[in-house]
């Protein structure tokens, strides 16, 4: 038995990947899945009684390396806590979404968000890299 691998494309594609800063193609998809991860949360968080700017107070940051993209989305850490009386910051917002000793969660866990914004985001990727090889 006997077989024969053809590769005389895999020049052409090495020196195209060699070309391309993958990070930049990614950059915008994974930038959008973080806008619609915030507007999800933010949807979720509108009108709580308790705490009515939580929405506004959920945002996102992107942290860019030669070699990865990381997207944090979530309330801001550096504003007081909405719907705080006391003197300064009221403290995590987390509670709000996973609970304390006293409290269940209030509002629905993000990661659902991330979850299905992963799918479409993989897809969005494939595509952009598909149209940056062409």
């Amino acid at each position: 038995m006997s077989f024969e691998i053809d590769v005389s494309g895999f020049d052409e594609f090495a020196a195209k990947l060699s070309r391309l800063s993958v990070v930049d193609i990614a950059e915008p998809v994974v930038r959008k899945a973080g806008v619609e991860v915030k507007k999800s949360m933010r949807a979720d968080a509108s009108g709580h009684r308790h705490a009515p700017r939580l929405a506004q107070s959920i945002s996102f940051d992107v942290k860019r390396s030669a070699n990865a993209i990381e997207v944090q989305v979530g309330p801001k850490r550096d504003e007081p806590t909405p719907g705080y009386r006391g003197k300064g910051k009221g403290g995590s917002l987390a509670w709000y979404w996973l609970g304390n000793a006293k409290t269940a969660p209030i509002l629905p866990h993000p990661d659902r968000y991330a979850k299905r914004e992963a799918e479409q985001t993989v897809r969005h990727l494939v595509a952009a890299l598909r149209r940056a090889l062409r």
